[in-house]
């Protein structure tokens, strides 16, 4: 699912094989400040603990939100983090380099995420004086009702980005089209599962 993608003269879209990681992929310090964020004794409305509901990200295609053992994100997940002013950012991971205008639909759907994120942590890139925390600092989670909260800010990401990749299909080249058609194929399956109540 970690899209690295050479540029050459003609694009031939890859098979889904093609872009399939390592099950068991490396993950980045920023990855690991997410899996170290602290577990909540809750019900995940998408089964399981909330130790394994905790970020909002989007991995890349091909990946399943939830690894073999329930960690999010994969690394080099697209997903939101301080910007070294106060306020949320977006981190592209995979999709700076994705293919056919699919980066564009991926940053929308991380912008929807923080908005939210704004709206539940006003200061979630504050340190407690007041200062900006540092660019690329994790976004903080966790606290009363966030199953929820993140499910549903998943839902509302999933359902924008699908009108863009319909608008991305409808104009794409014959080059383009599978590899949009199979992206999104993935964006409704994810949308299904977060806005459906399951995983």
């Amino acid at each position: 699912m970690i899209e690295r993608i050479t540029k050459s003269a003609a694009f031939t879209p890859p098979t889904s094989r093609s872009f399939a990681p390592p099950r068991r992929p490396a993950r980045s310090p920023l990855a690991m400040g997410f899996l170290a964020a602290p577990a909540m004794d809750q019900e995940c409305t998408c089964g399981g603990s909330c130790s394994s509901c905790q970020h909002a990200h989007e991995n890349p295609p091909g990946v399943d939100n939830f690894d073999d053992e329930g960690l999010l994100p994969h690394e080099d997940a697209a997903t939101i983090v301080c910007d070294g002013a106060g306020d949320y950012t977006v981190s592209m991971g995979w999709a700076a380099t994705a293919p056919c205008g699919i980066g564009d639909c991926v940053r929308g759907h991380e912008e929807s995420h923080a908005r939210d994120w704004r709206k539940r942590f006003p200061n979630g890139c504050k340190n407690a004086d007041g200062t900006p925390k540092a660019a690329g600092s994790q976004v903080p989670v966790g606290g009363p009702g966030y199953a929820d909260f993140l499910r549903e800010s998943e839902c509302r990401s999933y359902t924008g980005e699908i009108p863009c990749g319909e608008a991305l299909l409808a104009k794409s080249n014959a080059a383009c089209k599978p590899r949009v058609q199979s992206q999104l194929d993935t964006w409704k399956k994810r949308k299904s599962s977060y806005c459906g109540g399951g995983c």
